[in-house]
């Protein structure tokens, strides 16, 4: 038959409409790949850590600060000295102001600044991993303490510190929570490892000094450092700790797991 009488005409036809049909379902893999592609560029390349919003603490909510190019070859950068809470941090800050007068720039509540200018040393509660991206040839240091102790007395500190706009502080007050909630918090199990050391394995660290030896550990880190001689000032005390069971002890280590981890290899690697 010939294309009058219709007879090839309408396969033609239906071969033409499953031709246009794939053409078309084509088109749309095409659109939705390059979608997804668009996406995936549009994605940070990091994902923020993000605890209930409830414990969000000012930390989180500042912006990230972009590493730029490069950076002058005379950096005067000489020590990034991260400052856990409750590790001797104010007697420790008075030796930093014995050797570095006026050339100390401490971070705290996340006052991160990449541009150091003449400062030596940079010492606060800080991600430390931003600084040592900056300033890789500065010494990174740090003192670590049992941190079953370490937990005790931050929370002792805790419930006798005046509210001063710290949400994870508040939250801590207006739920009065026990010793062992507080070390069950997001914020506290994962503030040491996930948070302050983030992204800095421990062999990273030019110096990890342990606090049950301050004194034995602060002579080898003036010997690195080069110190001639360094003043050994008093440990701020602190609220005394409450009477804590030895089950509750285990609870906080059971909790604290990863931070015990790091704190064992430390005191016994003597890094």
């Amino acid at each position: 038959m010939n294309a009058i009488g219709g007879g090839p005409a309408p396969r033609l036809r239906r071969r033409g409409f499953r031709a246009n049909r794939l053409a078309s379902a084509r088109g749309r893999a095409a659109c939705r790949i390059l979608n997804d592609q668009t996406a995936r560029s549009q994605r940070p390349a990091v994902v923020p850590y993000a605890p209930d919003a409830r414990w969000l603490p000012g930390w989180l909510r500042q912006p990230t600060v972009d590493r730029p190019r490069s950076l002058p070859s005379s950096s005067a950068l000489q020590l990034i000295s991260l400052h856990l809470p409750k590790t001797a941090g104010t007697s420790f800050r008075h030796t930093l102001e014995e050797r570095y007068p006026d050339l100390i720039y401490f971070d705290y509540d996340g006052k991160f600044n990449p541009i150091l200018g003449a400062m030596k040393v940079v010492h606060g509660h800080m991600q430390a991993f931003r600084y040592v991206g900056f300033y890789p040839n500065a010494k990174l240091i740090t003192w670590l303490r049992n941190p079953v102790d370490r937990i005790i007395s931050y929370y002792n500190f805790w419930k006798t510190l005046p509210r001063h706009g710290n949400a994870n502080h508040d939250y801590v007050l207006d739920y009065d929570l026990s010793l062992i909630e507080f070390a069950e918090t997001d914020f506290i199990r994962n503030e040491v490892i996930g948070h302050y050391m983030k992204n800095l394995a421990p062999s990273r660290f030019d110096f990890i000094g342990i606090i049950e030896r301050y004194q034995e550990d602060l002579v080898r880190l003036a010997d690195m450092m080069g110190w001639p001689k360094v003043t050994l000032y008093k440990s701020n005390p602190g609220p005394q700790s409450s009477e804590v069971s030895e089950a509750e002890r285990s609870k906080i280590r059971s909790l604290l797991r990863a931070e015990v981890e790091v704190y064992e290899a430390a005191f016994y690697k003597r890094y």
